[in-house]
């Protein structure tokens, strides 16, 4: 940052800090690790600074790696040349209502050889995670009630038929809704 204020380009850069994966250090009983699909192993920072982005500004939206592409690309100005697994968080970054309410993300796990931790796919929403391991055995979590997913909840049908509806096409789970102008 001192860099980029000596050479006067701060005003002209967008700036970002984040991380690929988060970390157990403890909860669920596990002392390392990054398999699993709690919040601490799948919630990462996200801090962006640029041009037109509010100082302060907080957003509870709920994004993904995959959305990192296309925000460069649209603060870039450049056309993909195929739509994106993700979309641009440049609008929420300006200031606009979220985008991203109602989304859900596809989460999947598979731990090195040796690690007691079995594969795993799952999706996770605002208000919900549930995820089924390679044994076939699920769990979901009510993260409104449970935010650190500590309690196994009863699966309401719902989300299972969802599950089922969506596992053979998984980009159906990551591409949230066509937005007007996109």
């Amino acid at each position: 940052m001192d860099f980029l204020k000596t050479e006067n380009l701060l005003a002209n850069t967008y700036v970002f800090f984040t991380s690929d994966n988060g970390l157990f250090y403890g909860e669920h009983r596990f002392t390392t690790g990054k398999y699993l699909p709690f919040r601490p192993s799948r919630s990462v920072p996200l801090l962006v600074s640029g041009p037109g982005i509010p100082k302060g500004r907080v957003s509870k939206s709920m994004v993904s790696n995959v959305d990192f592409a296309p925000t460069i690309a649209d603060i870039a100005n450049v056309k993909l040349l195929r739509r994106p697994d993700g979309l641009s968080l440049l609008p929420e970054l300006l200031g606009s209502d979220s985008l991203f309410l109602g989304r859900s993300i596809y989460l999947e796990g598979h731990a090195p050889k040796g690690r007691l931790i079995l594969p795993f796919e799952g999706i996770v929403t605002s208000t919900y995670l549930y995820y089924v391991f390679s044994n076939g055995e699920s769990e979901y979590y009510d993260l409104d009630a449970d935010f650190m997913n500590l309690t196994i909840w009863s699966i309401p049908i719902r989300i299972i038929q969802r599950f089922r509806s969506l596992e053979m096409n998984w980009s159906v789970i990551v591409m949230p809704p066509k937005i007007k102008g996109q």
